[in-house]
């Protein structure tokens, strides 16, 4: 319904065209020890239809090439959406993302797609944006508080392919969010009928010197009930982030966030572990800008239970408006019994360099 009521507008509608190509000269640690070099493209096209403030719709396309597309290709459409404001209700319908929580890549509250497993690349500057087919209501209460609901009929857990779902497999839930002196106050729910839990979160996001988030989750199992799984399944993270501003011109950027799971395991596994299981997860991130055309950036993803992790450093160098020189290196440490990091597997060394253009 709401595609047809945007119909008439989108077909009169300017199309505002984003181009993002990027090409890096990459070189990468194999078995043996040796590095080996290739080449890899990524392309990012979206046009956004911008002629009615009142609707918005976005299509973006979106692919890698390492001499070939490896890309999935249920991924290569990356957003596929209308947005419609009727005065006070928004209505979304298609494939996008939605921000439930706090953080930027730990968040207990993501209950949507899920913000806590650890990342092996730490090159993009969204490291978190993964999409999916829904259809999302959302009700403002005043400038600061509005409720939302959303239905997800397509489940990550379904067979590739399948055009359709069961009730069994359905996700569907809500939140509502409000702003109490300050203290932006979130909580919401949703239940995942693919995987047969109940979950319920609660986030706060404030400012004292650093901003700072909490966010708590629980899943709770919809049968086979059991206390274990009901410990198992609460989550929490939080986070600290401040910009500092110098009379030079340069920016500084610190970020600090982890992931907590109370009942994880808190000392190192014998064998390699889900590191889903593990009690901590920590992300720094240090950026510095000396000016508006350098950027210096430094991130790790650790694991401090059982001594692994990464560590990224990346340069950006603006030659012309919106043409980027750009390098990256990156380095795991950890032995054979660690899941995700370790010094002994592909990739534990890794350089990349080249160019990005956005047009």
């Amino acid at each position: 319904m709401i595609l047809v009521l945007a119909a008439a507008a989108l077909l009169n509608a300017d199309l505002e065209t984003s181009v993002e190509i990027m090409g890096l000269t990459t070189a990468t640690r194999d078995d043996a020890g040796n590095l080996v070099f290739g080449l890899l493209a990524k392309g990012d096209l979206t046009f956004t239809a911008i002629a009615n403030s009142n609707v918005k719709a976005v299509t973006e396309i979106l692919g890698y090439w390492s001499g070939s597309l490896f890309t999935n290709p249920a991924d290569l459409l990356k957003r596929l959406y209308v947005k419609v404001d009727f005065g006070g209700l928004t209505a979304l319908v298609g494939k996008a993302r939605v921000t439930w929580g706090e953080g930027f890549v730990f968040n207990a509250g993501d209950v949507v797609f899920g913000s806590l497993t650890p990342l092996t690349n730490l090159t993009q500057s969204q490291l978190r944006d993964q999409t999916d087919w829904l259809a999302d209501l959302t009700l403002y209460l005043g400038s600061m508080t509005y409720v939302e609901g959303i239905f997800l009929p397509y489940s990550p857990l379904s067979p590739a392919g399948l055009p359709y779902t069961d009730v069994y497999h359905l996700r569907g839930g809500g939140r509502f969010v409000t702003d109490l002196g300050g203290l932006k106050i979130e909580t919401g729910y949703l239940f995942k009928a693919d995987e047969a839990i109940h979950h319920p979160y609660l986030s706060l996001h404030g400012s004292l010197f650093f901003d700072f988030d909490l966010s708590a989750a629980l899943k709770i199992p919809a049968v086979d009930y059991t206390d274990d799984k009901l410990k198992r399944g609460l989550e929490l993270s939080a986070g600290l982030f401040r910009m500092f501003q110098f009379d030079d011109g340069g920016v500084l950027t610190i970020r600090l966030e982890a992931a907590v799971r109370p009942f994880g395991l808190w000392e190192k596994a014998a064998v390699p572990s889900d590191p889903a299981l593990y009690g901590l997860l920590l992300y720094p991130e240090i950026t510095y800008s000396p000016g508006s055309d350098v950027s210096i950036q430094l991130r790790a993803m650790i694991n401090p239970i059982d001594g692994s992790g990464m560590a990224s450093a990346g340069l950006s160098f603006g030659i012309y408006q919106g043409f980027t020189l750009v390098c990256f290196a990156s380095g795991m440490w950890g032995d054979g019994s660690d899941t995700v990091f370790s010094f002994d597997r592909p990739g534990d060394l890794a350089f990349s360099a080249g160019l990005d253009f956005i047009y």
